[in-house]
């Protein structure tokens, strides 16, 4: 037997090994995902796909040590894990060719997976199996320690990893450099991973614990973790909800992901957030059994998504209590009662109040949480004797992918709204009532000695079935909640990009009649209907926004030569300055927009273009680098104004490919004008921009405007970079005084947001 202070480090190593190998996989998450973001638009469905991606292979890792651990003995599963890690360490390549680049637009679903599988398929599918092989192999060592605490501090380590990157890595080091500080902590992995591995190879029955034949453990000391984890073999129901609940905790994570990023608060990066909030759910249920509440964790559950349904159905900016639904009405009656004897007016109105966006925030991402406290401790009470564990997370890993190959691939095709958001919170309250009904049952007594333990028998249903009735009728509530909060469309599509969607408004009003095209929640363009009202540019277009300006000028300059390029094509507003002769040339990477744009049904400023008007399907930046040099007068970015935004746009390498396509007074006979949209609640684009300016050599004039709903124009923010003094001039008398912020300069290895946030 090996003494104590070997038996400590040896327990040190299969801990480090284990949190460093968790950190890993969640910092290469990110990282590749920076790598590949600019190729493919900079929309949030490529991390969405990335995670799929890294879901399936940990299931294909913990297919391994599954199998490994079944069916090959311990000192050969040594031998070929180290001759997997030397192989990994020597073929790892993690910064992707530009070959992956997408030659065109669509859906580029499995190019990505394909791009993944080549870059960092081998790397991530060693690490992967680490978290389940470790705790097979602490399990047989110290047959007397149960290993599940093991897999509580992997997700940590993810949870850390996760963390630390968008606060720490990512605003100080350049991707490249990213890239090689992993690739020296995942040589470090290899040095920790290789030791446990080596030690199982040298490994003999007396070496630290006795193993028997059919790969349980015996030992004097392990009468602890037997009582605690029963060894008989798992039913097949169990194995069934080994599967189910953490495809339905991953089924929320992305739900919610795609959910709150787009249809709740349009804020970059925040699906940092939804999976912080899974992962510590995992960390909490099983680090300890003392940590999960049964029915603590099913009333925060149905309290939390019953309030997710009343602000989706009122909103954040007014409730009414009196709305609230059938539990509403006992807190109005309460409230109104109250409320009158207070003021001494019987008549006070009814109970209103504001929720807030950051509370909003909060709500939503506690019904995540208790949601998958519920999928994850049930699961830690349901793990099986160590015998077991590798199938266990076998299993594990299966629903995690399946959970992400319903939302990432499944549901776009079945639903054109994000509908399984709703539908999780639909199964979501519907397990906590179970759970509490199981809870409710009569549990025969243990103890006959003493009234206390009678007492807290007969409690329990008498407690608990008034809370069910509650929850049964809270159920009908939701329902109505969430048939409440759809919003009908005329038309609607939904792909890789997201969700399109065509709204009509006024309609039995013909002067204010209108169609509006929204991606997710963010307008992207409306058109009035009636005569006089249809050829007039609209929303941040208007003739006296930045850029209507500044096309009105070139427009009289160049009368029959006009050459604008647009990238982000919305409805074509911008179409509506083209005179004959004049050539405008938009960049739209999502379909469903072209399509929509092009429908004469509802938009009309493509179909009554008096130029030529051509739609270059496919990202813009990456559309501009294989076209020759178009020679725009204009050259206008709107792409600045939702969840995700495109950082690729506004880098160094951006604003060269710009600087080729602008007009010039050498080539052209008159300098070309960049026109950006900036206008964004969260972020403050003008020091990218400035750095931009001052990387071409071009001066910089903010146009800002109030908007005029009557005529369907709202407040704009433009940032006008040009070299032409007759431009300058033009503008100058509605420029807003000049910014006094430093210039920040963005690279394709470097952006970071948080510079910029609105604080």
């Amino acid at each position: 037997m090996v003494d104590s202070r070997a038996r400590r480090w040896l327990m040190l190593n299969y801990a480090a090994t284990v949190l460093v190998s968790a950190f890993l996989l969640f910092q290469i998450q990110p990282l590749i995902s920076k790598f590949i973001l600019p190729w493919f638009g900079g929309s949030p469905a490529v991390w969405t796909t990335c995670m799929l991606f890294f879901q399936t292979v940990l299931f294909a890792g913990y297919a391994y040590a599954h199998l490994s651990s079944r069916w090959v003995a311990p000192r050969w599963q040594g031998i070929a894990h180290l001759a997997l890690l030397v192989g990994a360490l020597v073929l790892a390549r993690f910064e992707p060719s530009s070959a992956w680049k997408p030659e065109s637009g669509g859906d580029p679903t499995w190019r990505i997976l394909m791009l993944l599988g080549a870059c960092v398929g081998l790397p991530y599918f060693v690490l992967a199996t680490t978290g389940p092989l470790m705790q097979a192999w602490f399990s047989r060592t110290f047959p007397d320690r149960s290993p599940y605490r093991l897999y509580a501090l992997s997700n940590f380590g993810s949870l850390v990893a996760l963390l630390s990157y968008p606060f720490w890595f990512e605003p100080r080091f350049e991707l490249h450099q990213q890239a090689t500080y992993w690739f020296w902590g995942y040589a470090a992995f290899v040095v920790l991973c290789g030791f446990a591995a080596s030690r199982l190879w040298r490994q003999r029955h007396e070496s630290v614990g006795v193993a028997s034949t059919d790969g349980s453990q015996e030992s004097g000391d392990s009468s602890r973790v037997a009582a605690a984890e029963p060894e008989s073999t798992p039913t097949k129901s169990r194995r069934l909800l080994w599967l189910a609940l953490p495809a339905f905790g991953s089924f929320m994570l992305l739900a919610t992901t795609n959910h709150v990023c787009q249809d709740v608060a349009v804020i970059p990066f925040l699906w940092v957030v939804p999976l912080s909030v899974y992962l510590l759910s995992f960390v909490i249920a099983f680090d300890h059994p003392r940590w999960y509440r049964r029915g603590w964790c099913a009333a925060g559950a149905l309290l939390s998504i019953y309030a997710v349904g009343v602000i989706q159905s009122q909103g954040m900016e007014k409730i009414r209590v009196e709305n609230i639904g059938t539990l509403g009405k006992p807190l109005q009656a309460v409230t109104a009662y109250y409320g009158s004897w207070l003021s001494g007016n019987a008549s006070a109105g009814p109970l209103e109040f504001k929720v807030g966006f950051q509370a909003g925030l909060a709500i939503h991402f506690l019904a995540l949480f208790f949601v998958c406290m519920l999928c994850h401790g049930e699961l830690a009470r349901l793990r099986p004797a160590p015998r077991h564990l590798t199938g266990y997370y076998l299993m594990i890993s299966a629903g995690g992918a399946l959970g992400g190959l319903f939302v990432s691939l499944i549901a776009p095709h079945i639903f054109v709204t994000f509908f399984e958001w709703d539908l999780g919170l639909v199964i979501g309250y519907s397990m906590a009532m179970m759970l509490l009904a199981g809870m409710a049952r009569p549990v025969p007594m243990a103890d006959s000695k003493g009234g206390r333990a009678v007492s807290v028998q007969m409690a329990a249903p008498i407690v608990l079935m008034p809370a069910l009735l509650a929850a049964m009728v809270g159920m009908h509530d939701e329902f109505g909640f969430l048939n409440a909060s759809r919003i009908t469309s005329v038309a609607a599509a939904r792909n890789f990009y997201g969700t399109a969607s065509v709204r009509e408004g006024s309609p039995e009003d013909p002067d204010k009649h209108v169609y509006a095209m929204f991606n997710g929640s963010i307008l992207h363009g409306l058109q009035l209907t009636s005569p006089k009202m249809r050829h007039e540019p609209t929303t941040y277009y208007s003739r006296d926004s930045g850029v209507g300006r500044v096309v009105d000028f070139y427009a009289k300059k160049c009368p029959h030569d006009l050459r604008v390029g647009t990238i982000g094509l919305g409805i074509g507003t911008l179409a509506a300055y083209a005179e004959p002769g004049s050539k405008f040339r938009f960049y739209e990477i999502n379909p469903a927009v072209v399509k929509f744009a092009n429908d004469d049904r509802f938009f009309h400023y493509l179909k009554d273009c008096r130029g030529q008007a051509d739609v270059v399907l496919g990202d813009g930046r990456l559309s501009l680098e294989r076209e020759p040099a178009q020679r725009f007068q204009v050259l206008a970015l709107d792409a600045f104004s939702g969840d995700a935004i495109p950082t690729h746009l506004l880098t160094h390498e951006a604003f060269e490919i710009y600087r080729r396509h602008l007009a010039s007074q050498s080539h052209d006979g008159i300098d070309g004008t960049i026109a950006i949209h900036i206008t964004n609640k969260y972020l403050d684009l003008r020091p990218v921009v400035l750095a931009g300016a001052q990387q071409l050599g071009l001066d910089v004039v903010q146009i800002q405007t109030k908007g005029d709903p009557e005529r369907g124009s709202f407040p704009s923010n433009w940032m006008v970079l040009t070299r032409n003094k007759q431009v300058l001039a033009m503008l100058a008398p509605y420029a807003k005084e000049k910014c006094q912020q430093a210039p920040l300069p963005w690279t394709d290895a470097h952006t970071d947001l948080f510079d910029i946030l609105v604080r």
